[in-house]
């Protein structure tokens, strides 16, 4: 797990606030915390952001959504998905 995935869960999953939220709604959290501080690096976010959705906790289309609520594009997250799968397919 990279330091983005820790601190990102530490920071949703440890907020008494969330105790009473649904998975669902905590993976929502997850990824609007990812998305919305720009203090992360954006590779390991998305990443971060990927593997849950790879993971089937959140539909891409969702991503799209949160992203596009915090002013990134989905053109952007779309970009982002390709290029690093790309990335991982080169690096098998």
């Amino acid at each position: 797990m990279n330091k983005i995935a820790s601190y990102v869960n530490k920071l949703v999953d440890g907020n008494a606030l969330n105790a009473r939220l649904s998975e669902k709604q905590k993976t929502i959290k997850k990824v609007q915390a990812a998305l919305s501080y720009g203090i992360f690096d954006k590779y390991a976010s998305y990443s971060f952001i990927f593997e849950l959705v790879d993971k089937r906790k959140i539909a891409m289309h969702e991503v799209r959504e949160i992203a596009e609520a915090n002013g990134i594009p989905s053109g952007v997250v779309k970009m982002r998905r390709r290029y690093l799968n790309q990335l991982n397919k080169e690096a098998m």
